[in-house]
């Protein structure tokens, strides 16, 4: 995105690599060039590139914990 710094493109680039399906990119935060949101269904996930810096590696990992019955 172009309005987004450098480790949220990172991030966005690894996203799409990944099998992440029916997810969009919401950006509440246009002036803050850190933060971007992702939104599966009805849940928001919140990403701050602030947090991201002091955190080299880190994982999110999020799971359906819907089960069928």
């Amino acid at each position: 995105m172009e309005n987004k710094n450098t480790e949220i493109n990172k991030l966005l680039i690894k996203l799409s690599r990944e099998s992440v399906r029916n997810y969009k990119l919401v950006d509440f935060w246009e002036a803050d060039t850190t933060a971007i949101g992702i939104q599966i269904e009805n849940t928001l996930i919140y990403v701050s590139a602030l947090i991201m810096t002091e955190l080299i590696n880190t994982m999110l990992l999020l799971e359906n914990t819907t089960q069928e019955k």
